[in-house]
This record gives structure tokens, C-alpha cells and sequence, in this order.
């Protein structure tokens, strides 16, 4: 471990200013790609899709710096529009409640006008229209309410300075509660396009306008992958390059060995002058590391433990790994686990959802994403012995065509999702039936004769390969090797036997669940899709550790949107923390409303 080196702030200001880079920007490589890199500039106009600033003059901040177009709302705008449009939403209930007499705070008419006009076709299908209507407004209000929060602090602190200097420097995260809570969430940059964490996180980019136009291409020139069980598809990710070139490495984002990565002894690579490898991202996650350091002794928190959110990228991790080592303190990896697999859909979650304002069809339209989220959770067990299968006998079954006579092999990832499909529903059928033997040797016949449990298939080709799999198998690989992958998949079924119902399919390319599935409104009724891990718990009490009871605790998050995620692990440490509000702050990288 190297020395410690303590910086003042004005030193760190200047660190910030001379050394680290700020700004995003993306550009089109000369093989088609996109390249993607932080940049140097400190202006608005560049700093759009995602504001990587860590300090600004207080005018700046406030009123904008002149160089993002005219539509752009800076940050006075923002918050006092939100408090304005509070009001006036407030003044209107009382205008409805008062027999629609009177006349409505900061409305030049207008306003007024679309309060009736949105009474009027309530009244065509409610019986209800004056409480659905003040409902309507209730909504507006809580999400202004939310821009308010989110940045009240950072404007409070940037007017302050602003009255005895408007050039004074003030730094630019900002600290909000995590919704639903009254835990702080320290937010370090302000992000609009998931395509900034998507870049940091997994070296990858989201089809969406921004590519389109870098691209040169329209929506309609999108490039899909094939989605099975459906005709449709899903837009492929473009892939990235840093700073005109270097491949992505995330762990190489933080400057990170293997031994750390490994758990040993925490050594950063060093890099020379000039060296490509400390890309303008490596610089930029230091940056944020330093910046986190100094936020959190700015508001005088002091954590005993990081703990991060379940991710499905490293990023989480090898960020805390980094901040770890430069608050002193230890990081727990894998604090929480996913619950997603005993997720259920009881009655007091109906109730719940009942006293949310849910109607029929949002509560069909929950329970249908909560039994999806449960089989995308297994399906990757039942289907594993089925891949390795496949790709053991890759060299004979795949020779199968994508259609008769024809002369191109079928791609052997999308054969073994077909297989998947069949065999699971075949024993899931018949997962009732006592006598096993029997059953495996009837599905392994059928199979083989080419029958289909799945008569839908979504085009010829998969019906094809379906077919052709089941002669080669029977001709080459043998009844009795398929009858032992059969009793490997059943065995997955059986443990989770009770998860299934009348209508199951298998969807190899299923997304993960994600709290953002479900309406924003709705959320505060799905309980313990995370829980906190059994290490970390004492096994006779299933209370925390001793030594977490009375400790600080940090969790970082890559980014927050909704903040469902944040609220969710928190609500689990929450339950097994006394005076939990004072022991929990929440950091995140990236931060943006459009979620919420």
C-alpha cells in the first residue's frame, strides 16, 4: 500500500481542473462503429447526455454558462418551474373543491381552461370525476415534488454562495432521498441517456437516436437478433471503443489487477506518460472516486462498510473495491442476494396494489411480470444441462440446415434453445407422473419420432431444426444419453415444482428481472425481491452480525433512475437495522429523473 496523500479542497479543486477530464463524447469509427470518450470540455453544450462536472461557478450553475441551446432549463429553472407548478396544482384542488369557483394561482387562463376541459371527458367515464380529477393533479404534484427534492439542496447551497460571490465555485452533486424513504442518496453526476452507464458498465451502446444519427441510419434500419419464441426481435447492441481504439475492459475502468479482483491485496496498475491504457474513462472513475471521498466529508458521514446493489456488470464491484481502499473501510461483496425466485403474488400484495389504485387489468398485468420474473430466474438452471449437451455434441448437431436440402447450418445456440423449449414443457407436463423411467423413455421416443409438444413454433425453420434434431440424436448420440440429460433437467424441475403453472414456456433470451418492470406507482407493493445474504446473518436469530449492528453503512449503486433498486436493498438492511435512517446513506455514479 502507498502512502497517503491529503489533499486540501482548492488542491483537489486544481487536480480536478489541470489533470482529470470532464464532458462526454461519442463519433463514428472509420470501421462503422462508435467510439466513446470523456473529454476535456467544462462548457454546457458538451456536457448534455451526461454532466461529468464535479465543481462550477455558482452563476453557472444556476442560470447556465450561454452555450447549450435555448431550450435547455438550467438549474434555477428547473427547481423554481417545479415549485410554481406545485402551487398551481395545489391552488386548482382547492378551485375544484370550491365548486370550481374562484380563480387558480400563477394560471394566465390557460391552465384553468384544461382543468375544465379534463373535467369534462371525466365526466363521460367516471362516476367519480371530481376526486379522479383531483387525483390526476395529486400525480403532477408528486412528480414535482420529486424535481423539488432532488434538487433543492444543490440549489440551496449554489444560491447561498451566489449572494456574496456569483463566481464563487460550488460543487455540483446532489443529495436527494432515495423515494420512498427519508435515506440520502448522494448523487455524483447528472446523466439523461442510459448510453453513458451502458458505455462504463459493459462497453456497450443502446440503439436509440443518439446512435441512429451517428450511424447515419433511420429507426427502421435498426439491426435485430433473432428473439426465440417470437417473430419479433430485440435491437442489438452496438459495441464500443475508448478513446478512438482501446477495447473495454472494465476492470481496466478502475485500473484494477487480478490479484485485487481476486480478493488479494489492493494494487493499481501504473501507468507511463502518455499510456493509451489509462484511458479518459480510467481517469474519470479516479475522478469519481476522489469525488465520492470529498462529498462524503463534506457532509460529515463516516461509513464503517460499502455494500452495493446486486448487478448483473463487475461495475458495482470493482467500483467499491477502489473506494474501499480510499476510505480505509471495508467492503462486503455480495451483501444482498436476489430473491426474485420465492417472489409471490399473495393477497396482501393484491390488497396492496387494490389500495395503490390498481385496477383489474393492472393487477392481472403484475401478477403475469411477477410469475414471468420467477421462470426467467429458473430457466437458466433447467436449460444449462441442455446447452452443455448441445454444445458437446455441437460437432453433430451441428450439421443440422436450416432447411431441407438446403446447404446453411443452423446456429447451434438457437438449436439448443428450440430443444430447451420442448423438452421442459415435456416434463413439466408429466412432473406429476410417479413412475419417472417411464416417463423419460415416452418423451425420449417422441422426440425422437419427431413429434412436437409445441405445435406453435414461430416459423419453419425452428419446426425444421426441431425435427432434424430428434433423427440425429436417435442416430448418432443415443436414446440413453438423451434419457440421462432428461433425469438432469427433471431434477431442476422438481425443486422448483411449485413455481410452475398451465401455460409455462422456456425463453432462453428472457431479460432479468428488473423492479422497473412494474409502474412506478406500484412498486412500494413487490416486497423482498432482495434479501441480505445468509453469511452475513446470525443463523439462530437471522438478525445481522454483531459487528454491523451499531455500523455506518454505504451502498453504492451504479446509477439511479427510478430508484427502485436503491429502495429495495435498503428496505432489506432497514429491517435489520435499528435507527436505520442515520446509519444508511446511499451513493450513486450517475443520476437522472426521467424515472421518476
Amino acid at each position: 500500500m502507498g502512502r497517503k496523500i491529503y489533499l486540501t479542497e482548492e488542491q483537489f479543486k486544481n487536480y480536478l481542473k489541470y489533470f482529470i477530464s470532464e464532458g462526454i463524447e461519442y463519433s463514428r469509427n472509420p470501421n462503422g462503429g462508435i467510439n466513446f470518450r470523456v473529454n476535456s470540455r467544462t462548457d454546457d453544450a458538451s456536457n448534455q447526455q451526461a454532466d461529468t462536472r464535479v465543481w462550477g461557478r455558482a452563476s453557472d450553475i444556476l442560470y447556465g454558462d450561454g452555450t447549450a441551446h435555448g431550450k435547455t432549463k438550467h438549474l434555477s429553472d428547473t427547481y423554481m418551474d417545479a415549485n410554481t407548478r406545485i402551487m398551481q396544482r395545489q391552488s386548482a384542488i382547492d378551485f375544484i373543491r370550491n365548486g370550481f369557483k374562484g380563480e387558480i394561482a400563477y394560471d394566465d387562463g390557460s391552465f384553468k381552461q384544461k382543468i375544465l376541459n379534463k373535467y369534462a371527458a371525466l365526466k363521460q367515464e367516471s362516476e367519480t370525476p371530481e376526486e379522479d380529477l383531483i387525483v390526476w393533479l395529486n400525480s403532477a404534484i408528486n412528480r414535482d415534488t420529486n424535481i423539488k427534492n432532488a434538487y433543492g439542496d444543490k440549489y440551496a447551497r449554489t444560491t447561498s454562495a451566489a449572494k456574496n460571490d456569483k463566481n464563487a465555485l460550488v460543487p455540483r452533486y446532489n443529495l436527494t432521498k432515495v423515494p420512498g424513504t427519508t435515506i440520502d442518496v448522494i448523487a455524483l453526476y447528472l446523466t439523461t441517456d442510459f448510453n453513458f452507464s451502458d458505455a462504463l458498465k459493459h462497453g456497450k451502446l443502446r440503439q436509440n437516436g443518439l446512435t441512429d444519427e451517428l450511424l447515419g441510419i433511420t429507426p427502421d434500419e435498426r439491426e435485430k437478433v433473432k428473439k426465440f419464441g417470437t417473430g419479433k426481435g430485440q435491437y442489438k447492441t452496438i459495441d464500443v471503443t475508448y478513446d478512438n481504439g482501446v477495447t473495454p475492459d472494465i476492470k481496466n475502468n478502475f485500473s484494477l489487477d487480478n490479484n485485487t479482483i481476486n480478493g488479494g491485496d489492493h494494487f493499481k496498475k501504473s501507468y507511463g506518460l502518455g499510456d493509451e491504457n489509462y484511458t479518459s474513462i480510467s481517469q474519470f472513475m479516479d475522478k469519481s472516486i476522489l469525488t465520492a471521498n470529498y462529498v462524503l466529508n463534506k457532509i460529515g458521514f463516516k461509513p464503517q462498510y460499502i455494500v452495493s446493489a446486486p448487478s448483473s456488470s463487475k461495475f458495482n464491484e470493482y467500483y467499491c473495491i477502489n473506494l474501499s481502499r480510499k476510505l480505509g473501510i471495508e467492503y462486503i461483496r455480495d451483501f444482498f442476494k436476489r430473491n426474485v425466485i420465492n417472489l409471490t403474488f399473495d393477497e396482501r400484495t393484491e390488497n396492496e396494489l387494490r389500495e395503490a389504485g390498481a385496477t383489474e387489468a393492472d393487477v392481472f398485468k403484475i401478477k403475469t411480470i411477477l410469475i414471468n420474473a420467477v421462470y426467467s430466474e429458473i430457466t437458466p438452471y433447467m436449460i444449462s444441462p441442455i446447452y452443455n449437451f448441445v454444445n458437446q455434441h455441437k460437432d453433430i448437431l451441428g450439421n443440422i440446415k436450416t432447411e431441407h436440402y438446403g446447404r446453411v447450418n443452423a446456429d447451434v445456440e438457437y438449436i439448443a434453445s428450440i430443444l430447451a423449449n420442448d423438452i421442459c414443457k415435456s416434463l413439466i407436463v408429466q412432473s406429476n407422473n410417479a413412475n419417472k423411467s417411464l416417463v423419460y423413455k415416452n418423451i425420449a421416443k417422441s422426440f425422437m419420432r419427431g413429434e412436437l409438444l409445441s405445435k406453435n413454433y414461430s416459423n419453419q425453420e425452428a419446426q425444421h431444426i426441431r425435427e432434424e434434431a430428434g433423427k440425429v440424436i436417435k442416430a448418432k448420440i443415443g436414446q440413453k444419453n438423451f434419457i440421462m440429460l432428461l433425469q438432469q433437467v427433471d431434477a431442476v424441475i422438481q425443486q422448483y415444482s411449485d413455481k410452475f403453472i398451465e401455460g409455462f414456456s422456456v425463453n432462453p433470451n428472457s431479460k432479468k428481472f428488473k423492479i422497473v418492470d412494474i409502474e412506478q406507482r406500484f412498486r412500494k407493493c413487490i416486497h423482498n425481491i432482495y434479501v441480505i445474504a445468509d453469511k452475513e446473518l446470525n443463523q439462530t436469530t437471522n438478525q445481522l452480525l454483531t459487528k454491523y449492528q451499531s455500523a455506518n453503512f454505504l451502498i453504492f449503486d451504479d446509477d439511479m433512475n427510478s430508484g427502485a433498486t436503491l429502495k429495495l436493498v435498503c428496505d432489506a438492511l432497514q429491517d435489520k437495522l435499528d435507527n436505520s435512517d442515520n446509519k444508511i446513506k446511499c451513493l450513486v455514479n450517475g443520476f437522472s429523473l426521467n424515472g421518476r
